[in-house]
């Protein structure tokens, strides 16, 4: 894997020229055929046209845990953060059932949130889903927590059909 971590953060001038503090021994006015159109330009190269992520530290201390946690990221077995959808949270704090519904709907591909209401409306505000199985065989599952059978459970009404 590639990647070009910078350092501090470009400053310009007034003329929009580069302006760059502290190097010793390095005339200033070399970095002044750099402008920040210019700097744009080179980060896109590297980003867009080379493939190469590019990012920037403030410090030294940055850049050490910058690279450390890059490296935990990089031996992780899944990488799945595009495939949540964020958690379901209420305009208000708790969500109301309606909220429920409507963020369960928006979870079907082509479902947005006005068709989800539309959806809702339609079926007097109660929607036809309904869990298959007991609170206890959810809490079973690998990876669901009692709390979090009991959240998923209030979520959606229990069915009198069961799956054995």
């Amino acid at each position: 894997m590639r990647a070009v971590i910078g350092e501090g953060v470009w400053q310009y001038r007034a003329n929009d020229s580069v302006y760059v503090r502290g190097e010793r021994g390095v005339s200033l006015k070399a970095y002044e055929r750099f402008t920040r159109r210019s700097v744009k330009s080179l980060e896109w190269d590297i980003e867009l046209v080379h493939d190469v992520p590019l990012m920037y530290v403030a410090d030294t201390e940055e850049y050490v845990d910058y690279v450390v946690r890059l490296k935990e990221y990089i031996n992780k077995q899944d990488h799945l953060g595009l495939y949540r959808r964020p958690g379901l949270a209420g305009a208000w704090g708790i969500p109301t059932q309606n909220e429920k519904w409507l963020w369960i709907l928006q979870g079907f591909s082509g479902i947005g949130v006005k068709t989800a209401e539309k959806m809702i409306e339609c079926c007097g505000g109660v929607i036809p889903l309904r869990w298959v199985f007991s609170k206890e065989d959810l809490g079973k599952i690998s990876g669901i927590s009692k709390p979090k059978a009991e959240d998923l459970w209030n979520t959606l009404p229990a069915s009198d059909y069961r799956v054995s």
